[in-house]
C-alpha cells in the first residue's frame, strides 16, 4: 500500500477531513491532499506526526531511489535497527557505516567440483 494511501484510509477511519488533519499537523491542507494523491511523500518529522494522530503501527519509509519507494516497510528488526542508527549523530553514523562497510568482505563463490 502506498503511503498516500494508508494516510487517507486512516484518516477516512477516525473520521477525520484533510483540513481537520492538516490542523493536527500544523501542516496545509494542500500538503495532505499532496500527500494522499501520492504526489509528495512527508518530512521525516510529518511522518512520525502522521503515525502519531492517525495510529499507523511504526513502519519505514525506503531511500529515494529504492524500488520500494512510497511503501512503508513493517519489518521489525529493520525498524529498530533504523530507530537505533537516527538516535546517533550524523557524523558517528558516517563512520559506524565505514567501519560496517569495511567488516564486509568480497569472496569468491567456491567452485563446483
Amino acid at each position: 500500500m502506498d503511503i498516500g494511501d494508508l494516510i487517507r484510509k486512516k484518516r477516512q477511519e477516525l473520521g477525520l477531513s484533510q483540513a481537520a488533519l492538516a490542523k493536527l499537523l500544523k501542516v496545509n491542507k494542500s500538503a495532505v491532499a499532496q500527500w494522499e494523491l501520492n504526489s509528495t511523500r512527508p518530512t521525516q518529522e510529518n511522518m512520525v506526526a502522521i503515525k502519531t494522530v492517525l495510529g499507523i503501527d511504526a513502519g519505514i519509509e525506503p531511500a529515494p531511489g529504492s524500488p520500494y519507494r512510497g511503501k512503508l516497510v513493517e519489518d521489525p528488526d529493520l525498524i529498530a535497527w533504523v530507530e537505533f542508527l537516527e538516535m546517533i549523530p550524523s557524523s558517528e553514523r558516517k563512520i559506524l557505516a565505514k567501519h560496517i562497510m569495511g567488516g564486509m568482505v568480497m569472496r569468491p563463490k567456491a567452485k563446483d567440483g
